[in-house]
This record gives structure tokens, C-alpha cells and sequence, in this order.
């Protein structure tokens, strides 16, 4: 069986110091693989070089075709959030202020094609409770979360893919990108009364 991912002959030296001299990797189709060795002997920059974040100086990386690798930082930067706490003063002041997050079902059902993803929509869902908390009364939170999404934005899934994740929701139909839109709109425009809400764009999907 053709491998998904393949390192072989990998070299690879820091400051004069080789770090890996002839390394190799094979990941197959439902393996599940731990990478074990003490600190400082390259695990996490094997990782990077098979996510194609570290050029190696020599050695091959084969990826199957059609297959897309995710690489979740060690040490994620999480200076983004900064953002919101920027911004607050000039928020309070416009007397009217929304923040809309878009999460995913993913979150409350823990399923999907990646952990990692579900795993940091859950955290955002978390986080944007806790600033409807924070910032209230002049700043409202809410939360979209939507299922599969008619869009391309995922790729290899195709309309087929969709349709029958579709078929197994209680409206059974495909939810489109203008219905996700519609519900930020509706955030910010009419459920002025709300926050702190995570609603679902999703067919009834996390109802089962």
C-alpha cells in the first residue's frame, strides 16, 4: 500500500550539529503513530519538516495526492486574542457593539475529519461565554455554529460528501453559506436581547 506520508534519507543540521542524518517516516491510511524520544532530539522538527514548515538539506518527502496535513504548534501563539481586549474602549463606546464568533457543530458534537479542529472550536465557544460575561451590558458575544457548508472552503469534500451528511439531519438539506451569514446579520441586528448564545446553523444536526 502507497504511503500517505513519506520522509526518507532526511538530514538536517542546526549551528553544525547534524539533528538527523538518514531519518525516515512512513504514515499509512488509519495508522495512528506516537513519536517518542527526550527532549531536544528533533520530534517536533520531523513533524515540521513532514508539514513542510523546516527544508531539509537533503533527503525525499512523498505526499499522496489529495491529502492535506494539519500541524498544531507546540507552543500555539495565542497573541491573536489580543484583538478583542484592543478593541474594547472603542466597542463600549459605540453603545451598540457585537462580536460574532463562527464555530462548528464539531465543538459540542466531537466529530469531524480532525480533532484538533473540534477542539479549538470548543475552546472558542468557551471563550466567547466567558467574554458575554465579561463584557456586558455594552458589548454583546454571540457564537454561529455551523455544519458542513456548501463551500469549496475544504478541500476533497465534495457536494456528494455533503448531501449525505445532509440526509442524516432532521430537515435534511444542505446548509448554505448565505444561510450562515444570514445568521450573523441576525445577530447583530435583531437579537439584541441575547448573548453569550451559541446558535446552530446545522438542519438540526446536534438534535439528532
Amino acid at each position: 500500500m502507497t504511503p500517505l506520508l513519506l520522509l526518507q534519507a532526511i538530514r538536517l543540521t542546526f549551528g553544525g550539529t547534524p539533528l538527523f542524518e538518514g531519518a525516515d517516516l512512513s504514515v499509512s491510511g488509519g495508522e495512528r503513530l506516537c513519536l517518542v524520544g527526550r527532549n531536544g532530539s528533533g520530534k517536533s522538527t520531523l513533524l515540521k519538516i513532514a508539514a513542510g514548515l523546516v527544508e531539509p538539506d537533503g533527503g525525499t518527502l512523498f505526499l499522496q495526492p489529495g491529502v492535506t496535513i494539519r500541524y498544531l504548534a507546540q507552543e500555539p501563539d495565542f497573541s491573536g486574542f489580543a484583538t478583542i481586549r484592543a478593541f474594547v474602549p472603542l466597542m463600549k463606546r459605540s453603545g451598540d457593539a457585537v462580536i460574532v464568533n463562527i464555530s462548528s457543530v464539531a465543538a459540542t458534537l466531537a466529530s469531524g475529519s480532525s480533532i484538533a479542529y473540534g477542539a479549538s472550536k470548543a475552546a472558542l465557544n468557551t471563550m466567547s461565554v466567558a467574554l458575554a460575561r465579561v463584557l456586558g451590558p455594552e458589548i454583546r458575544v454571540m457564537v454561529i455554529s455551523p455544519a458542513a457548508v456548501e463551500t469549496a472552503f475544504v478541500r476533497g469534500r465534495t457536494h456528494e460528501m455533503v448531501a449525505k451528511m445532509a440526509e442524516g439531519t432532521p430537515l435534511k438539506r444542505i446548509v448554505e453559506a448565505d444561510e450562515v451569514a444570514q445568521a450573523v446579520m441576525a445577530s447583530m441586528t435583531h437579537l439584541t436581547s441575547s448573548t453569550g448564545m451559541i446558535i446552530p446553523v446545522d438542519g438540526g444536526r446536534t438534535v439528532g
